[in-house]
This record gives structure tokens, C-alpha cells and sequence, in this order.
């Protein structure tokens, strides 16, 4: 949740919203949802 996300509203209000980072964080060799690989011996 950004602070522009919270402007506004009663949930700005709240302590457990301080102090949150306001930028989204770069997503690295993401390749989408129905590209997903999973390596099913990884746990082996």
C-alpha cells in the first residue's frame, strides 16, 4: 500500500501504516504467472 493508495482514507490514520516504503520494488527475471517453472526434485 503506497501513500497514495491510503490518501484519503481512515486507514492513513492507523500506526501500522507508517513508515511503508512508497515506491514498488523491482521484480528481477520474472517471467509471468503461466510461465512459472517449478522443479519438482528440488525437495529430493
Amino acid at each position: 500500500m503506497t501513500k497514495q493508495g491510503l490518501k484519503d482514507t481512515v486507514q492513513s490514520l492507523q500506526t501500522n501504516w507508517e513508515d511503508q516504503p512508497d515506491k514498488v520494488p523491482e521484480v528481477k527475471d520474472y517471467t509471468g504467472w503461466d510461465h512459472m517453472q517449478c522443479d519438482m526434485d528440488a525437495g529430493r
